[in-house]
């Protein structure tokens, strides 16, 4: 039984390809879902089948609280058709795009030069925004999608322990606990005991 991620937009569903398969070794299909109610329809379609999922959701908010509450609300619109096939709602804060964001050091690498603290505070709150202008025109999805192409493995391996791709991965060790393991923590988040 092979997992679902279904996730809206190309950048987020390449990023979310290229750090599931560098993070582990089980199958997995990753699904561009449309818009948001679309995105929905689909994984609810997919759970109807007694397949398990992870629908990624856009928050459209960088607060926390109301994030949560959507997450929650889509939650129990998905249960009923899922019964008791395992899924995951996850929730983008504000977009998938900051997720680029996430490993700085590892942005700036694939980016090919540095970006300014203001600029990175500025992606907290509208990752796209920050995108177009760090890449001085043109489409903003191709050249996301560019930048998640020149990840390097560090990178990538990082990425895998931010809560987002946590989350998804926690469900692919659920489905398929031989393929799967959760990724170390960083040597900085290790607490000495």
């Amino acid at each position: 039984m092979t997992p679902h991620i279904v996730i809206s937009g190309a950048p987020g569903r390449r990023l979310v390809e290229r750090v599931l398969r560098s993070a582990g070794r089980g199958a997995f299909d990753v699904v561009e879902g449309g818009d948001p109610a679309d995105a929905v329809e689909l994984a609810r379609t997919v759970l109807a089948r007694g397949e398990p999922a992870a629908l990624v959701l856009d928050a459209g908010t960088a607060d926390d609280a109301s994030a949560e509450a959507q997450r929650e609300e889509v939650e129990d619109e998905l249960r009923g058709a899922a019964g008791a096939t395992p899924f995951r709602v996850v929730m983008a804060v504000p977009r998938a795009e900051r997720l680029l964001f996430a490993d700085r050091d590892g942005f700036q690498r694939a980016l090919g030069r540095e970006i300014s603290d203001r600029a990175a505070w500025a992606a907290r709150s509208d990752p796209r925004g920050m995108l177009a202008r760090l890449l001085e025109g043109g489409d903003v999805d191709d050249g996301a999608i560019a930048i998640v192409e020149k990840l390097d493995d560090e990178s990538l391996t990082e990425l895998a322990r931010h809560p987002t791709f946590a989350e998804i991965i926690d469900l692919l060790v659920e489905v398929a606990p031989d393929a799967w393991t959760r990724p170390a923590p960083a040597e900085d988040d290790v607490v000495p005991g």
